[in-house]
């Protein structure tokens, strides 16, 4: 599609981020062309990533509304990291949902220590009713 621009995604096939972290490498699976490579700042990836959320949303929302189903208010987490941040005052929490994309939290200490406290007793009251649930 020479001078044309446009063409038809189908999956991201790479990533790399530099290693100062200067600038970030995507590679597209794009349908009858080459991959298409991409290189951004981290700023333009916050930008491009924050803007295809809102639109994925928006997907989804008109989708529920054409099928009758309510948009999920929870999605299932596949993946989940817990990191210092780099000058030690923060922790943060990075989960990738059931859809592969990857959404990160910074909380303070205070923070962090009172989501540790709600998790686990979350966590033991979704054990009582599991077992409830069983019997």
């Amino acid at each position: 599609m020479p001078g044309n621009n446009a063409y038809t995604a189908m999956a991201l096939t790479r990533a790399n981020v530099a290693p100062d972290a200067s600038s970030i490498e995507i590679q597209l699976a794009v349908v009858g062309e080459a991959p298409l490579v991409l290189t951004m700042s981290p700023n333009s990836l916050g930008q491009i990533v924050s803007g295809l959320t809102e639109v994925d949303s928006a997907v989804q929302i008109q989708i529920g509304s054409t099928t009758g189903h309510h948009a999920v208010s929870a999605d299932d987490a596949q993946a989940v990291l817990a990191k210092e941040a780099a000058g030690g005052d923060k922790v943060v929490l990075s989960v990738r949902n059931s859809r592969g994309r990857f959404q990160s939290f910074a909380f303070s200490l205070e923070l962090a220590q009172q989501l540790r406290v709600d998790l686990k007793k979350a966590e033991a009251r979704a054990r009582e009713l599991a077992s409830k649930s069983r019997n």
